[in-house]
């Protein structure tokens, strides 16, 4: 009977486990999330010059107010605009206007 040779492997401790990801923590901090933050401040900077300043920060405000549950539904959906078809993800928000009814 041929035995599994991952089983004979034990699973990290605890404190060998708070070490790994302490580890990983500061290897993502010097390595990933500098990366990360310039490609978010592209990305940031695409979508202003795409929208102008003052709807990009009307977007922001709206979308940093709605649910997180809803968010992901629209993104699941691929939902570009969350008023056009209701059914694709569930109960809209009624403050998300297309751009052509920006304003409060």
């Amino acid at each position: 009977m041929a035995t599994d040779p991952a089983a004979s492997i034990a699973a990290p401790s605890e404190p060998e486990r708070v070490e790994r990801a302490t580890k990983a923590s500061r290897l993502f901090a010097v390595v990933a999330a500098p990366a990360l933050v310039a490609l978010h401040r592209i990305s940031e900077r695409a979508a202003q010059d795409g929208l102008g300043e003052e709807r990009y920060w009307q977007l922001r405000e709206r979308g940093a107010a709605t649910p997180l549950d809803q968010i992901i539904r629209f993104a699941l959906a691929d939902v570009d605009d969350p008023t056009a078809d209701s059914r694709a993800c569930g109960r809209t928000d009624p403050r998300l206007k297309p751009a052509c009814q920006a304003g409060p």
